[in-house]
């Protein structure tokens, strides 16, 4: 599922600001969360996720800075795709923590 998405969504999500993509497993507490900065982060275990990441042509790197100010783009023209993706999966919710607001 995850690679399909990726795939057929490519576009949006490398290109749009108005999402983090958080992929968690329902009985692990493993998580992969690719945010609107691009960075991945990867909870469970570091071994599995480091394989899988640099297959992928990904690093680890010890830190990650943004400059600041930045900003996010919002392409209007992008809203289609937004529509398409969500309507494409059967998408589990869960509700959002204090935490997890930015």
């Amino acid at each position: 599922m995850i690679r399909s998405l990726s795939r057929d969504f490519q576009p949006f999500l490398e290109s749009d600001g108005r999402h983090n993509v958080w992929i968690a497993s329902e009985s692990d507490s493993e998580q992969l969360i690719y945010d609107r900065h691009n960075v991945i982060y990867a909870y469970g275990p570091a071994s599995q996720w480091h394989l899988i990441l640099s297959q992928a042509g990904l690093s680890e790197v010890a830190s990650v800075t943004f400059p600041s100010p930045h900003s996010h783009h919002f392409h209007q023209s992008l809203n289609g795709e937004q529509q398409r993706m969500i309507a494409s999966r059967d998408w589990h919710h869960t509700t959002l923590r204090a935490s997890d607001e930015e």
